[in-house]
């Protein structure tokens, strides 16, 4: 219960921190449009401002990307593939993982599907697979894999997908 209060006030923290990032953020963007309205299309000036102006949206996602962090939406469930699932986590992970002695080993799922959020679901397995290959220690696997399953709920048993991440 503490760590759930201590967790809540942290997501508070950080909703009024991004909150007043972005207030800051939206001015200098307002001055920047005005700004690259006068300068000459083509001169270097008007091409640092487009550059500002680029980073700027840049910020201004990462700040949304955080308050979501911070408080986080509703679940959007659809029918989602495990594979394409799979596929996109070993996508956002190997790149950063070329540089280690730990590699992922996808193992690819049947044909299943589960309702969920996608964006939701795949933040919980990279977390998941990034967990995993922190607590290895030097060279070793990580293995995503998924099966189905019929599982009880309560009184009653529901084919179920189980994913699995092991290391």
């Amino acid at each position: 219960l503490e760590r759930q209060e201590k967790l809540a006030s942290l997501g508070t923290l950080s909703a009024g921190i991004a909150h007043e990032i972005r207030n800051p953020l939206t001015a200098i963007n307002v001055r920047v449009h005005g700004l690259k309205k006068t300068l000459p299309p083509g001169s270097s000036e008007h091409e640092d401002a487009t550059v500002i102006d680029k980073e700027i949206r840049r910020l201004d996602r990462i700040v949304r990307d955080f308050l979501d962090f911070a408080r986080p939406s509703e679940p959007r469930p659809v029918a989602l593939a495990v594979a394409s699932l799979f596929r996109r986590v070993q996508s956002l992970l190997l790149p950063a993982w070329k540089r280690t002695a730990i590699r992922l080993r996808v193992i690819p799922p049947p044909a299943l599907l589960v309702r969920a959020d996608p964006h939701q679901l795949e933040q919980v397995l990279i977390n998941l697979v990034q967990n995993a290959a922190d607590s290895i220690e030097g060279e070793g696997d990580v293995t995503l894999r998924a099966r189905a399953e019929n599982l009880r709920l309560s009184d009653h048993v529901l084919p179920a997908v189980v994913i699995e991440v092991l290391d």
